[in-house]
């Protein structure tokens, strides 16, 4: 098997972790952590697992004193978008429902496409059109007006959640796209690593900004940031890192369109929310079109 499909077999096995997110921040929301905390929380865990076993090879050390000022402040660059994210899209949790809100923060493979095309001249395969429509297609069936989807409460709040998400969307396409260009010169696992530290901090900054305490966290929201941490983060963004080294980073985007679909799933068999046959249907056509892309590509790669 070639580089491109494995990269393509672990986005997908990326997004099977990632799709869990929302329901940890969920539930941590509910216990009453404040979001940004959570978020800090679940970036401290991942580097304190990371970071230790990366710096005590010396590889990783070498390299890590090899890289250009370029090199570093893309680095912090896809750190601080992290960072603006994470914050954004775990407030949206707090306004939107848990199905609009993971919506419409995977809208990014259009800011991601968009900008790849515009950095790295990198062009979606022509036979795969068709498929990112009808993934597209499917996103606006699910979060079509009466679909289920749209929050329960007053509507002011619905909109300042919704775009809250939209926000996140666009500040994790930086995110993916900056480690796209970096992927290229250095190691995933330092790239990982290195960016998570700087998001961490990002983090911390801001919720010195917001007057928050990052030791207000009940324990409810320790164990949901450790989850966040080792599953959604260790297993979903770092795989994902290491994907981007292999494949485009269009793709990689595209494939986490399949991340509201499996995320809807988990609400339904939580808190037996059950989505309506709008909802239904559109899923089903964004798993189609998704898997119609991924073949696409995949041929246009070998």
């Amino acid at each position: 098997m070639d580089h491109n499909k494995k990269a393509l077999g672990a986005a997908l096995g990326s997004v099977f972790a990632a799709s869990f997110s929302a329901i940890f921040i969920r539930v941590a929301i509910q216990s009453g952590t404040d979001p940004v905390i959570l978020a800090f929380w679940r970036l401290f865990l991942s580097c304190l697992l990371l970071a230790p076993y990366t710096l005590s090879k010396s590889y990783y050390r070498h390299e890590l004193f090899r890289l250009s000022k370029l090199q570093f402040s893309l680095m912090v660059l896809s750190g601080l978008l992290l960072a603006l994210h994470f914050s954004s899209w775990f407030v949206s949790l707090k306004y939107t429902s848990t199905v609009s809100s993971t919506l419409l923060v995977c809208t990014e493979p259009a800011f991601v496409i968009l900008g790849a095309f515009l950095l790295f001249r990198e062009k979606p395969c022509a036979r795969a059109v068709p498929g990112l429509l009808t993934a597209a297609l499917g996103i606006v069936l699910v979060a079509l007006p009466g679909s289920g989807a749209a929050a329960a409460g007053p509507a002011g709040n619905a909109l300042w959640g919704n775009f809250l998400a939209l926000f996140g969307a666009a500040s994790v396409s930086g995110y993916i796209l900056a480690g796209r260009a970096l992927m290229c010169e250095i190691s995933p696992l330092l790239y990982s690593t290195c960016v998570y530290t700087i998001c961490m901090a990002g983090l911390g900054i801001i919720a010195l900004i917001l007057g928050l305490s990052i030791f207000e966290i009940s324990l409810t929201g320790l164990l949901m940031a450790a989850g966040l941490a080792l599953v959604c983060q260790l297993l979903g963004h770092t795989v994902c890192n290491w994907a981007l080294k292999y494949t485009k980073a269009a793709n990689v985007s595209s494939i986490y369109l399949l991340e509201p679909v499996l995320t809807a799933f988990w609400v339904m068999l939580i808190w037996e929310e059950i989505p309506s046959l709008t909802v239904i249907a559109g899923g089903c056509l964004l798993l189609l079109g998704i898997l119609y892309y991924i073949r696409c590509e995949s041929r246009s790669e070998s």
